[in-house]
């Protein structure tokens, strides 16, 4: 069994590993989706920094991964100087979106997996923008501070649920998501590879 924790707070933590640690998670993601799902295999993870795209597939779309520690799942539109950046750069098909959230049946706190087309998040935006509520990601300098606005997955019209991961918290809050290929907690039947 290959472990594949993925410690949210060292993706963006800005230290010179920073890098080395989002291959890691992109390649723990690449093969949860490969081993478990029947979405289109990923055949190429890109490597350091990719505002484009994180994944190309084999049926030749792309996909951006998209790691949260909370509930609110936040929509980067642009860095905070007007720059392109997040859904304003991406060249993405779609978003692999990883959060916080709960299982119903189990009663418990669980990792959210989503497959969303990025023109469904990009339509949420140009849609809800009016009454959304920006919230600035601080950076070091103004170039490097975000905008972000909050995503309601329940008002998609496709919420893109593909399965849940366990999920821990330490005593300083900081939260793992689990993508060990054993201890899935629950998959989409809609997104299930079928044995041939």
């Amino acid at each position: 069994m290959s472990v594949c924790l993925i410690h949210v707070n060292q993706l963006h933590n800005g230290k010179p590993n920073q890098y080395k640690l989002v291959d890691i998670a992109e390649e723990c993601m690449a093969l949860w989706l490969n081993t478990l799902t029947n979405l289109s295999p990923i055949i190429e993870v890109s490597t350091g920094y990719n505002p484009k795209w994180d994944f190309t597939h084999k049926d030749g779309t792309t996909s951006e991964l998209k790691i949260c520690s909370s509930k609110v799942i936040q929509l980067e539109v642009s860095k905070s100087d007007g720059s392109l950046s997040g859904l304003s750069a991406t060249k993405s098909d779609f978003h692999i979106i990883v959060h916080r959230g709960w299982n119903g049946i189990l009663k418990q706190k669980v990792g959210k997996v989503r497959f969303i087309p990025t023109p469904v998040l990009k339509q949420y935006i140009a849609e809800h923008k009016e009454r959304l509520t920006p919230i600035i990601r601080e950076g070091d300098t103004i170039s490097q501070s975000s905008i972000c606005y909050p995503l309601d997955v329940w008002s998609l019209t496709y919420d893109g649920w593909v399965g849940d991961v366990p999920i821990s918290e330490d005593s300083h809050g900081e939260v793992s998501y689990d993508f060990t290929i054993e201890n899935i907690i629950r998959l989409n039947y809609n997104f299930t590879k079928t044995l041939s």
